[in-house]
């Protein structure tokens, strides 16, 4: 009974694993695509404040829940990657 139990309880986990992944893959950020003008912008800005002197508030405030912009950041500071890769 025991080994019927972990069982379920390792399925269920790996059911809620697979449907986390999914829905990343759905609804996450997609590279490239619509959310590219928002996202690439503020990592820029993030890299280079005075790429956007003006207007900033605009990509700022729709990012403000977000940390993927400041960690993209901080990550092609770290490695060195263009910002285009």
């Amino acid at each position: 009974m025991v080994t019927s139990t972990r069982r379920s309880l390792f399925a269920e986990i790996l059911l809620v694993l697979l449907l986390t992944i999914l829905g990343f893959a759905v609804i996450g950020y997609h590279p490239g695509l619509e959310d590219d003008g928002v996202y690439l912008t503020a990592i820029k800005a993030d890299l280079n404040p005075s790429l956007y002197p003006h207007d900033r508030n605009f990509f700022q405030l729709q990012l403000q829940a977000t940390l993927f912009d400041g960690a993209m950041a901080r990550a092609i500071n770290l490695t060195g990657i263009s910002v285009a890769w």
